[in-house]
């Protein structure tokens, strides 16, 4: 009787690290001319604005993912230093491309002008203002940006305003706050008072349920559609538009085709949704497998994806738990092909050995340069980038 439920939890235990990925067999391939840039920890998501990177930065040690914990997590947020906002215009990144610089520079780091109190930032969205929608601020900025923070007792949207690319400000115009704010990931901005956002956990990371949560792929998160009034941050209304998701990570609104694409990390999937104008609702038309937990979503000019992805979900635990090292993946997903068509999902890149671990995000920049952050690493991973993807 011993040996036959031995058998069967071997058997369970098999199938799931199987389905985690931690029996692949990984190649290296795609770092070409390798160079880190360091001095920022944590940069874990990031979007190109016309020729220059915009990103978040934070030293994440308080999200323990696979490693339970007494310390109440507000009293970790409270105990590690502040985020930030980063801007890198094209002379540094062409600085990087040359080798002149492997590091950042407090001047990287942007003036958050009229925000006070703690900020936790994770996902960002930069997005680019009609003359309409800037007409309505009294010095007529160019983008409104949106960064997800985690700050203690309070889960919201900091808005701010950017002047432009050259300017090294932003201007905090207020908290986007809900009760469906659990724990939000990542954002994305349809225009200046309408945005979806994924709700990536449930339970409070750092604690048994969490842990359970994640190890059973629970489908307890969700996607939000809410609008708001873009000038005050107020006004807020949020509505579930996609529920029993596993783990809703990276989200993209996909302009040209009025489409969102949402990663769903656990489930290893991207799925790209119509998006209906009347009221925000989304259908699901395409489901990609990606034999993978995916993070961001990066959309390259022909409309294409780039994400950051885990292939050892579990290696990736562990590497978020014990800053252990774990494999950085890049995967390309052409969302115009179906779903069942070998080319739609191809893997762009994967290292082992490039000393940079689980990459989150990859942009690709005008410079001819591909830019990788991370959770958790130091810096940035910066290699060549393909041909196919310029």
């Amino acid at each position: 009787m011993f040996a036959a439920v031995a058998a069967i939890v071997v058997a369970i235990v098999g199938w799931r690290l199987h389905d985690m990925g931690e029996f692949k067999l990984l190649k290296d391939h795609g770092v070409v001319n390798p160079r880190h840039v360091t001095g920022f920890i944590g940069v874990e998501d990031l979007q190109l604005v016309n020729g220059t990177l915009f990103g978040s930065t934070e030293d994440r040690s308080w999200l323990r993912l696979m490693l339970p914990t007494s310390v109440p997590v507000d009293q970790r947020l409270t105990e590690m230093p502040d985020g930030a906002l980063l801007r890198l215009d094209p002379a540094f990144l062409e600085a990087v491309k040359n080798g002149k610089v492997t590091q950042f520079s407090e001047d990287n780091k942007m003036v958050l002008e009229g925000f006070s109190g703690r900020f936790h930032p994770h996902g960002i969205f930069v997005h680019e203002l009609t003359r309409d929608e800037a007409a309505a601020y009294p010095d007529s900025p160019a983008f409104l940006v949106a960064a997800i923070n985690n700050k203690p007792g309070e889960r919201g949207v900091e808005l701010f305003t950017w002047k432009d690319t050259t300017s090294n400000t932003l201007k905090h115009i207020g908290t986007i706050a809900h009760p469906l704010f659990r724990w939000l990931n990542d954002i994305t901005l349809v225009s200046a008072g309408e945005m979806y956002a994924t709700n990536w956990l449930y339970e409070t990371p750092g604690t048994f349920p969490s842990l359970i949560e994640s190890l059973a792929k629970k489908p307890v998160n969700y996607v939000l559609q809410c609008t708001f009034n873009p000038t005050t941050a107020g006004n807020v209304d949020c509505k579930i538009v996609v529920d029993k998701q596993r783990m809703p990570n990276g989200i993209q609104f996909l302009r040209a085709s009025n489409e969102i694409a949402v990663v769903e990390s656990l489930a290893h999937t991207i799925t790209v949704y119509s998006r209906h104008d009347a009221d925000g609702s989304l259908s699901v038309k395409r489901v990609f497998d990606t034999d993978s937990a995916c993070d961001n979503l990066v959309p390259l000019h022909d409309g294409r994806l780039l994400s950051g992805c885990h292939p050892k979900q579990l290696t990736f635990g562990f590497h978020s738990a014990f800053h252990t090292s774990a494999p950085t993946q890049v995967l390309l997903l052409d969302p115009s092909k179906d779903a069942d068509d070998a080319a739609a999902v191809q893997e762009l890149l994967l290292t082992t050995t490039a000393n940079y671990s689980a990459a989150s995000v990859a942009v690709p920049t005008d410079t001819g340069l591909l830019v990788l952050g991370s959770v958790n690493e130091d810096g940035l991973l910066v290699t060549d980038a393909p041909s196919n993807i310029l």
